[in-house]
């Protein structure tokens, strides 16, 4: 579901398309990975950030249902190591 930045869900729910959280010198490994950086939340969409338990930040895919994050070591698309 594409809302766009600064738009709400059906539901109430803030969307966050558009909106990236990497690190500061992000470079995509390809426009596939890009693409899921800025996705909505309800669509497939990479983040780096802190997961549960984790001591710092790694990439992951994020699941809508509980905002839980599965962690990524390499890129889905192209294979890269993140």
């Amino acid at each position: 579901m594409k809302t766009g930045k600064g738009k709400f869900h059906t539901d109430g729910s803030k969307c966050v398309y558009g909106q990236k959280k990497t690190p500061k010198k992000y470079k995509p490994c390809c426009a596939m990975f890009n693409q899921c950086v800025t996705n909505c939340e309800y669509d497939i969409r990479f983040e780096y950030r802190l997961g549960f338990g984790q001591k710092k930040k790694t990439w992951g895919v994020i699941i809508p249902a509980d905002g839980s994050m599965y962690p990524l070591n390499y890129c889905p698309f192209c294979g890269k190591k993140l």
